[in-house]
Order: structure tokens, then sequence, then C-alpha cells
């Protein structure tokens, strides 16, 4: 019988599509990024300035933080928000305290009828006024088509979505579809284990995932290795970055003087005398290392 070689030959897609529109900061746009760093210290900061550059009319963008309501700085947020016009919704906490829902698995698993009901008033009043069916709303939200005005019929919709989805596929320069940032609720992530999951989900519902929390421990293990950035703000313990080594699945490095290399680019990063919004970025999947976006160490 003849032997037959076998080869594997690549998809026939287009490799180049995943391209960010803002490399300056993450090169791939569906990215997980964990900001770690004690209180007053730039965290909310960062976000502001991280959802200005990310953010255009029409994208998604999800808040859960216990604070929102309330913090100055993310007052500033959900103005900036409202400026770009993106659809922005902002909760205290992930799971609803009524129903017990968890708003994340929705958004992963893809929004269902409760969770529709849940949706800002305005827009569920269209819903039901229009007749539009949840499953289509779903495809709309995701589809950044976003609820219809009364004036369009409910039979443009579909061609909505086909233009959408067509404009897409010709941009070369992409930005997330859904921005997901949760903020000080360090206990709850650990307690639900529901990281690695929205982790693993970003490529396919065009995700970027924005965490920021107060601890190196915060995270359940299997999260940090889906990790594609990390930002390590000043005074954090000397251990707890040792121990990210293992954690995030950097090599256990040393330097030319056998000190950590993590720790070392830490200390260069973040040492006294620099601006007080100096942070370590690490680029996990091509083990660099950053002053801040732009300065490599």
């Amino acid at each position: 019988m003849e032997k037959k070689n076998f080869k594997v030959t690549p998809l026939p897609i287009k490799t180049n599509q995943i391209c960010s529109a803002f490399p300056y900061l993450f090169t791939n746009p569906y990215s997980n990024c964990c900001i770690i760093g004690s209180k007053c210290t730039g965290k909310t900061t960062l976000l502001y300035n991280i959802l200005k550059e990310a953010c255009k009319e029409g994208m998604n963008v999800i808040i859960f933080c216990p604070t929102v309501k309330s913090d100055d700085a993310y007052q500033e947020i959900i103005k900036l928000m409202n400026k770009r016009k993106v659809n922005l919704q902002v909760f205290t906490h992930f799971i609803d305290p009524e129903t017990g829902i968890n708003r994340i698995d929705a958004i992963i698993e893809g929004i269902d009828n409760d969770t529709i009901d849940k949706l800002e008033e305005q827009s569920r009043q269209i819903i039901v006024k229009r007749k539009i069916d949840p499953q289509l709303a779903r495809i709309m939200q995701f589809c950044n088509v976003g609820i219809p005005a009364i004036s369009q019929s409910v039979e443009e919709i579909p061609e909505l979505v086909e233009k959408k989805i067509n404009k897409k596929k010709k941009t070369t320069n992409l930005r997330p579809e859904t921005i997901i940032l949760i903020d000080d609720l360090s206990s709850s992530l650990t307690k639900h284990r529901i990281l690695y999951k929205c982790f693993t989900a970003n490529r396919h519902r065009k995700l970027m995932v924005l965490v920021a929390s107060h601890s190196c421990i915060d995270l359940e293990p299997s999260a940090y290795l889906q990790l594609d950035y990390l930002v390590l703000y000043p005074n954090l313990p000397t251990d707890k970055i040792l121990d990210l080594n293992t954690k995030i699945g950097l090599s256990d490095e040393t330097d030319t003087n056998k000190s950590n290399k993590l720790l070392t680019k830490y200390f260069e990063a973040t040492k006294k005398g620099k601006s007080k919004y100096d942070f370590l970025l690490i680029r996990k999947k091509e083990n660099t290392f950053f002053r801040n976006f732009n300065e490599p160490i």
C-alpha cells in the first residue's frame, strides 16, 4: 500500500486580522490585563487612560466595581464613556443581588431572557415596543448595532447587522467589541472562580478584560496563566512579586548579578524619583518588561 505524506496546512483565513488599533498599549485588542497596586497608587487613573484610548462610539463597556456610583474617579470615567457614546453598563457587583444571576457568565455564554430583562430601562422598553426577539437583541449587542431607534423598521434590523459584520471584515486595526472592567472585587473573584472562563473567552467574544486588584494573590491560579499583560505598581511585597514568577508562567530567570529578573525589573521601573504614576508592565507572551507602556527596561 502506498504511503501518503500528511501535512498540516493553515486554515484559509486571514491571519493578519488581529491587529490592534492601539498597539502602543496592547498589541492584541482581545487581551487580558491585570493591574495590581495598593490604594491611591493610580490604578483608576490608568484605567481611565486605557479606556480613553481604546473606546470608540458603539462599543460595549461593562464596569463591575462596588464604588462605581460614588467614586469621583469613576464619575470621570462615566462622563468619558457618555461623551464617546459607548454602550455603558455599570454594576456594583457581577452577581445580581435580586436574581443571583452571574452577569459575567451571561455575557460569555450569551445573553438570555433573564439578562435582557436587566438591560437599561429605556432599551428594555424599546425592545418590548418594537417586539424585537431577545435572541436578535443579543446578536445586535455583540455586533455593536445597538438598540434601533423607534423610527427604524424591524425589517431593517437584519440588514443593519449584516452591514456591520461586513464592515468589520474589512477592518485591519481592530478594537474589542466589549470591554469588561472589574475593580475592587478581589475576594469575590476567588470565590466564584470566573476569571479563567472570562480570560479564555476573550478572542471568541472579542472581549478585552481589565482587572484591578490590591493584592498579588487575589486571582485564581489558572487565571494567571491566561494573562496577556500584568501591571505592577510600587510598594508591593517582595515575596509576592517573586511568587508571581511561577503564577504567570515566567521562567525563574536571573540577571548578571544573580538576582531575580522580575524583581530587578520591578524595582527599576518603580524606583523613587520618577513619576508617581510609574509602573512595571509585563508583556507576558513576549516576556518583555517596560516602565509604563513605552519604555523598555
